[in-house]
C-alpha cells in the first residue's frame, strides 16, 4: 500500500513540475528572454539589446610554420659556384676586414687592462656610435623613469654592462660594414639586424651561464645569416618569400642553386674569421646529425646553442617570424635538454626585450 502511494506522490510531483516548465517557457518566450551562446560570436542585436557597444573581435595571432627539416629531401649546405664566389669577392673586397673589427673589440673587453673609461674613449671616436649608445642607456628597459638622465658615456657602460655593450659593438660595425652592399629593402634589413640582434642576446646569455667565450657566441648570433644580405643579388626573384609548402630554405636552394647558408660560410671564410665562425654559419640548418659528424666538439656545442638560439628568437622575439627550423632531437640530447623552452627565464626574456631596443647603424 505504501509502495503504491509512494508512486503516486512521484506521478504527482511529475505532472506539477511538467505544468510549472511549460507556463514558464511561454511566458518567457513573450518577454524575449537573454540568450546564452556558447562557442560562437552572440548577434549584433544582443549587444543593442543591452546599450553595450560592439566587442571589436582580436586580430588573429600569425601562424608560425615549425619545418622539421630531416622530412625534406635537398641538401642545405649546397657548394657556390666559382661565378658566385667570384661575384661576392668583388663585393667583399671593397669592405673593411671584419677580422680586425672583431678582434680590435675582443680585445678591448678581454684585456685586463681595459676599464669603462678606456671603453668609452673608443666609443666616444664615434659621434653616431655615442649617441646610439646614450640612446640605448635612457631607453625604459636600463633607466627608470625617476633615475636622472644618462649623460656620460662612462655611466652607459656602466649600466648597459659588457656582455650587452660588447653586442651592441659588433652590431654596429659588422652589420653596418655589410647593410651598405646589400640590395635588399629596409624593412628586410631591419628584420634581419633585429633577428641577429635576438640570436646574440640569447648567445651571450648561454655562454654567460656555461661559461663559454662570450665574444666567441655573441659573434655567431650576429653573424649566422650574414649570406642572406647577398643572396637577392644572385636570382631573378630577388628574395625569399617563404610561402612556398617547403621550408624557405629549400626554396633558397630552388631559386639560387645554393642556400645563405653557404653564401654565409663563403662570406666568413674569405674574410679569415675563426673555424667555429665559419661552421656557425654554415651548419646552423643541419637536416641530419651527420652534417655535423666531422666538426670538432666545441663546433657542435656552438652550433648546437645556434639552432636552439635560432628557434626560440623565431618564436619568441618580436618579429611575429612566419617560420621556425624545429630543433632536431639529437641537438637537445647533447645540450642536455628536453626542449628549446627549458631556456625560457625571465632573465632570458629580459635579454631579448633588451635587445630589441638597439637600431640599425
Amino acid at each position: 500500500m505504501m509502495d503504491a502511494m509512494a508512486i503516486v506522490g512521484v506521478l504527482v510531483l511529475l505532472v506539477l513540475g511538467l505544468l510549472i516548465f511549460f507556463l514558464l517557457r511561454n511566458r518567457s518566450s513573450d518577454q524575449n528572454p537573454q540568450k546564452l551562446y556558447v562557442g560562437e560570436r552572440p548577434p549584433e542585436t544582443l549587444w543593442q539589446e543591452f546599450d553595450l557597444p560592439s566587442p571589436t573581435p582580436e586580430p588573429e595571432e600569425p601562424r608560425v610554420e615549425v619545418y622539421d627539416l630531416a622530412y625534406y629531401d635537398f641538401d642545405p649546405h649546397p657548394h657556390i659556384s666559382e661565378k658566385v664566389e667570384s661575384e661576392v669577392r668583388k663585393i667583399l673586397e671593397k669592405l673593411p676586414v671584419p677580422r680586425v673589427i672583431v678582434a680590435q673589440i675582443y680585445q678591448l673587453f678581454e684585456d685586463p687592462r681595459s676599464s669603462p673609461s678606456k671603453i668609452a674613449r673608443f666609443i666616444s671616436a664615434d659621434p653616431v656610435l655615442t649617441g646610439e649608445i646614450l640612446r640605448i642607456a635612457n631607453s625604459a628597459y636600463y633607466r627608470t623613469a625617476a633615475a636622472p638622465k644618462i649623460t656620460s658615456v662612462n655611466r652607459a657602460i656602466v649600466l648597459i654592462g659588457y656582455n650587452h655593450l660588447r653586442m651592441i659593438l659588433l652590431h654596429y660595425f659588422l652589420l653596418r660594414t655589410v647593410t651598405e652592399h646589400t640590395p635588399l629593402s629596409p624593412k628586410e634589413i631591419e628584420d634581419l639586424r633585429k633577428h641577429a640582434l635576438q640570436v646574440s642576446a640569447i648567445m651571450g646569455y648561454i655562454a654567460l651561464q656555461k661559461g663559454y667565450d662570450t665574444g666567441l657566441y655573441l659573434t655567431a648570433g650576429i653573424l649566422h645569416d650574414v649570406g642572406k644580405f647577398f643572396l637577392p643579388l644572385f636570382g631573378e626573384k630577388g628574395t625569399v618569400s617563404g610561402l612556398q609548402e617547403g621550408p624557405p630554405l629549400q626554396e633558397e636552394e630552388m631559386l639560387y642553386g645554393f642556400t645563405h647558408t653557404s653564401l654565409g660560410a663563403y662570406i666568413t671564410r674569405f674574410w679569415e674569421l675563426p673555424e667555429e665562425m665559419q661552421a656557425a654559419t654554415a651548419y646552423h640548418h643541419p637536416r641530419l646529425r651527420s652534417d655535423l659528424w666531422d666538426l670538432p666538439p666545441a663546433h657542435r656545442t656552438l652550433l648546437g646553442w645556434l639552432i636552439v638560439a635560432d628557434y626560440l628568437s623565431h618564436l619568441y622575439g618580436d618579429l611575429r617570424a612566419s617560420y621556425a627550423y624545429k630543433v632536431p632531437s639529437w641537438v637537445l640530447e647533447g645540450l642536455k635538454l628536453s626542449s628549446p623552452e627549458d631556456l625560457l627565464t625571465p632573465e632570458l626574456l629580459g635579454h631579448l626585450k633588451r635587445a630589441s631596443v638597439i637600431e640599425g647603424p
